[in-house]
């Protein structure tokens, strides 16, 4: 068995025809044809837009090992979890964390910098270091928005801080 006949199965899986499959990655029913027909072959950018849009395996697209789907990304930060002993509380940020989009991840990243910077500073005492954390996050939050989050329908920004 071939890529191209993975591909099909995949396709059948999903119960679309080569039409609406070739719509969700963007390419044209031939092109889907082409490929499922072993006439072209799989190129590196329609495998990873495969296995991003329909969570497959990788591997198991390319030589058929493994298994065929990938799995969700919260049973694999909950494996990951359970392997490195992490309480709900981190668990949740993770999980919180790879819903973002890479921009609001890249602010998250940036205002998690600056809050341990503010953390290692052995001159700044307990509670003035409690205050500038709490406003800088209050910062973040402005600069992240709510628009970045898929899931947020406009709560993170009106959330108040204790």
């Amino acid at each position: 068995m071939e890529p191209g006949d993975r591909v099909k199965i995949i396709r059948k899986e999903a119960h679309l025809t080569q039409e609406n499959f070739g719509r969700r990655l963007g390419v044209s029913k031939v092109a889907v044809s082409k490929i499922e027909n072993k006439v072209n072959s799989l190129s590196d950018q329609m495998r990873r837009s495969i296995c991003r849009e329909f969570k497959i395996n990788e591997e198991w697209l390319l030589s058929g090992t493994g298994e065929m789907h990938t799995l969700p990304e919260a049973d694999l930060i909950t494996r990951f979890s359970c392997e490195y002993g992490l309480d709900s509380l981190e668990t949740t940020i993770l999980l919180e964390y790879v819903k973002l989009n890479p921009q609001s991840r890249q602010v998250f990243r940036s205002c998690l910098k600056r809050i341990t910077e503010r953390l290692n500073d052995a001159h700044t005492d307990l509670r003035m270091m409690i205050h500038s954390t709490k406003s800088l996050i209050l910062t973040c939050i402005q600069e992240t928005g709510t628009d970045h989050h898929p899931a947020s329908q406009g709560t993170a920004s009106s959330e108040k801080l204790p």
